[in-house]
């Protein structure tokens, strides 16, 4: 994380990361199934967490997020997000 910011500072501005950047992408192992599955959950109107979980099966990879997500939630909690 970079933060460049006055903690004394009346607004807070946020830099989302684009998920289709290269690292991103590269790190889920293949480049155009990334791209397409998160076009078919950030273009559709109706997300349904269900349906998209079964066109793309985690399978044991969703086990090993607990650090990740922990981190996420305590940074997003942090940043007040």
């Amino acid at each position: 994380m970079i933060l460049i910011s006055n903690p004394n500072a009346k607004h807070t501005t946020v830099k989302v990361c684009n998920p289709y950047c290269g690292p991103c992408a590269a790190a889920q192992k293949n480049e155009t199934l990334t791209t397409k599955s998160f076009d078919d959950w950030y273009l559709s109107k109706e997300k349904n967490y269900e349906i998209f979980a079964a066109k793309y099966p985690l399978n044991e990879e969703i086990e090993k997020q607990g650090e990740k997500i922990s981190l996420m939630k305590e940074w997003c909690e942090k940043t007040k997000i």
